[in-house]
């Protein structure tokens, strides 16, 4: 039903304005902000840290953690031949919807975490929680998040070490890998991929 979108160790050591594009397409309907509640914002170019969540085309975007959303909508024009020396020259306009998360100047920790729910009406997404996620780790060794409605914890290791999942129980891998864990009320389904060339 859900998306959920980890990042960390952005870094940059110049001063050019970094974001994490989340989504950018054509603007098809309303664009809904929250805050305290929610409300409608105009065509324009926008940017808050007070958003908690974004609606726009059957999708829904949360934060799990406080950030400076930006959001454009409304026309944009430009050339092909802007970002491909092969493209069109002619300019071309369309009415879009882009979403980012601003990381501002010369980040040297930055990150994010948010949910991406898609094919979702808006009184469906106005009742929707993410309180069945819990993000347990997101560092550049491990990323981790627990679905507490699947009963599965998905995770990523970058590097060999542990995770505490609970009380009593740690997850250790002497490699990197992801790796997928789908608790029954009888077992426990391990599923593990190794995302490096040539380590079989």
């Amino acid at each position: 039903q859900e998306i959920v979108a980890l990042g960390t160790d952005i870094r940059c050591p110049t001063n050019n304005h970094v974001v994490t594009t989340i989504n950018q397409n054509l603007l098809r309907d309303q664009v809904y902000v929250w805050d305290s509640g929610m409300s409608i914002i105009s065509e324009g170019e926008h940017s808050s840290d007070q958003w908690s969540r974004i609606y726009h085309d059957e999708t829904g975007y949360i934060l799990l953690e406080p950030a400076t959303l930006e959001v454009w909508n409304g026309l944009r024009k430009g050339r092909w031949s802007d970002v491909d020396q092969n493209g069109p020259t002619a300019e071309v306009a369309q009415r879009v919807f882009g979403l980012a998360i601003s990381h501002g100047q010369r980040p040297e920790d930055g990150g994010y975490q948010y949910v991406v729910v898609p094919a979702i009406d808006l009184v469906d997404f106005q009742a929707y929680t993410a309180e069945q996620l819990t993000v347990l780790r997101n560092t550049g060794t491990v990323q981790a998040v627990w679905h507490k409605g699947l009963h599965m914890l998905q995770c990523i290791f970058w590097n060999p070490g542990g995770l505490r999942i609970s009380d009593g129980l740690v997850l250790w891998v002497d490699q990197p890998c992801l790796l997928i864990l789908q608790y029954s009320s009888q077992s426990v389904r391990v599923t593990v991929a190794n995302f490096r060339v040539g380590a079989c």
